[in-house]
């Protein structure tokens, strides 16, 4: 068993006062239903006390700040949080700056194909949380429903959701149920859950015989928490309309967006009551990527019933990025008080005719009628359409052959 460290400095950990998310780490949590709880760091033994097999569902949570050499490394994979073994498991690991999720489900031998391999139909996935700095407090915390292939996840405040796909409903998410947190110099490669050993054509960064313990930065607040349970991201805004990802928004019809505000920890059901406005905020992007850094527009909106509606004018084409943060108190934009929603993203109709309804194949006997029927939505009346018979080449085929009729109907 391959075991390796570097320079190690002992952490100790003083427990923050809960802010406004309420809990340690993960808003809504009772930190006393948490499988494991620690404040220390840590190798992971097989007598831990974790057993989610089978399950459907895990929530990691983290709180550490990494030194320089922790993020700066770009041939070893850095725990942070882990359970399980190299066949069954999943945890949280630095890899070269970035942090990423890494499971195994059954895979044995077959690693992940990168950073981000959304695909769990193999038994081996990843997904790429987001860049760290040196020597700045990171709390993280990761939910995984797998009965939907949902990952929720938030770093410091900011949440987003991807999804895997060709996932079970259930499996062994805690394999051995030896649960490494930070490492304290003795970690077993073996041990690693999320990651593959051996020479199986994996990236160093995702190989577990090349696993070190996190540096850390001395005296820093640190905590690693596991949870059988998913997050409820009823918390922070959340139910957009059109939906997160919905495609063929049309502008005519839809000129306004909505959304549901946070919910009170202490009330579910009912309105954050702390809330005083929402900040929205307009981004650059594509392909489903939003671009932070470059924004189109904000505003603010004031408190309300929900769902808070808002006018919004876009255009065919268009690919839009908006983003909720609830302001908290009456606090400034981009304050640590407030509660900062996911980037949802919606496309509108494209700016070209598009097919909403496809003709189906027909088989008729002889003497019967063939019909076929498409919708498109254009936008603008279509001035002409055109038939044609698949062949070699393709043949035009119009009003003009007795047998054929074609009827065209505007809608609008």
């Amino acid at each position: 068993m391959l075991k390796k460290m570097k320079s190690l400095i002992f952490l100790c950990s003083v427990l923050a006062a809960a802010g406004v998310w309420a809990g340690g780490i993960v808003p809504g949590f009772d930190d006393a239903d948490a499988l494991c709880d620690y404040t220390a760091a840590r190798d992971g033994q097989t007598s831990d006390p974790v057993n989610i097999s089978p399950g459907s569902q895990i929530t990691f949570a983290a709180r550490f700040t990494p030194a320089a050499i922790d993020v700066s490394d770009d041939a070893n994979p850095i725990v942070v949080l882990e359970v399980g073994g190299t066949t069954y498991g999943s945890g949280l690991y630095i890899c070269n700056g970035t942090l990423v999720y890494a499971i195994k489900t059954g895979a044995g031998g077959t690693p992940q194909t990168g950073l981000e391999d959304l695909n769990l139909g193999d038994g081996a996935a990843s997904v790429i949380l987001g860049d760290l700095q040196a020597e700045e407090q990171v709390e993280v915390f990761l939910s995984l429903e797998l009965s939907t292939g949902k990952i929720a996840y938030s770093i410091s405040g900011d949440y987003a959701v991807k999804k895997f796909n060709n996932y079970p409903a259930q499996t062994n998410l805690t394999g051995n149920n030896s649960v490494a947190f930070l490492g304290a110099g003795g970690l077993n490669s073996d041990h690693m859950g999320g990651l593959t050993g051996g020479d199986n054509g994996q990236m160093d960064l995702l190989n577990a015989d090349h696993i070190f313990s996190m540096q850390g930065v001395e005296g820093a607040d640190i905590r690693g928490q596991i949870f059988n349970d998913v997050f409820d991201d009823s918390y922070i805004p959340h139910d957009p309309n059109p939906a997160s990802g919905e495609i063929n928004v049309d502008p005519s019809t839809t000129t306004s967006l909505s959304f549901y505000t946070a919910e009170d920890l202490a009330n579910p059901g009912a309105q954050n009551p702390d809330v005083t406005a929402h900040f929205v905020t307009f981004y650059e992007g594509a392909d489903g990527e939003p671009n932070m850094d470059q924004i189109i527009s904000e505003d603010t909106i004031a408190a309300g019933e929900d769902p808070i509606s808002f006018h919004y004018s876009f255009q065919r084409g268009d690919e839009v990025f908006w983003q909720i943060e609830e302001q908290i108190n009456g606090a400034a934009k981009g304050s640590e008080e407030n509660i900062k929603g996911p980037v949802w993203s919606f496309k509108t109709l494209k700016t070209i005719p598009s097919f909403l309804d496809n003709p189906d194949d027909q088989l008729v006997f002889e003497d019967e009628d063939a019909v076929f029927v498409c919708g498109i939505n254009s936008g603008e009346p279509i001035s002409s359409l055109n038939w044609y018979k698949v062949g070699e080449p393709d043949v035009l085929v119009d009003d003009s052959d007795p047998d054929i009729t074609i009827t065209t109907v505007q809608d609008g």
